[in-house]
């Protein structure tokens, strides 16, 4: 499926980001950026299983209520971090604030990070059809 594809691609590109140490403020604002694709390809490809999986929700478009439908659902295993990282795209997405960057980056690396591998790790358990 091209949804996970692409959010594979995603996460390996946040992943390589995750391994740098400190950040020039141009590297601060690549590595958010990376997460808000990660972010915006997980909730896509969570969209699309719903869909496949004929759960009504998943054509609200919301990703809030993706993310409540896909922790309903089992495929998300903690909603609360998932509606952090949700909370987190959205500020950093129209303000800038140093310290939040910096906050965000450390719990990125801390707790979005793994998230997003059990998301890329649930799917390649299940081998849901996705063709």
């Amino acid at each position: 499926m091209r949804k996970f594809e692409n959010f594979c691609k995603a996460l390996k590109n946040l992943e390589l980001a995750a391994e740098l140490e400190n950040y020039s403020p141009l590297e601060e604002t690549g590595f958010v950026a990376m997460f808000e694709i990660c972010f915006e390809q997980s909730w896509k490809l969570l969209k699309e299983i719903l869909h496949r999986e004929g759960v009504d929700e998943s054509k609200t478009g919301s990703p809030r209520q993706i993310l409540k439908s896909a922790y309903s659902a089992g495929i998300l295993t903690d909603e609360k971090i998932w509606l952090e990282i949700l909370e987190d795209r959205n500020i950093l997405s129209y303000v800038y604030d140093a310290d939040k960057v910096t906050d965000t980056i450390y719990k990125i690396k801390q707790k979005y990070l793994p998230a997003f591998q059990d998301l890329k790790s649930t799917v390649e358990v299940q081998r849901w059809d996705l063709r």
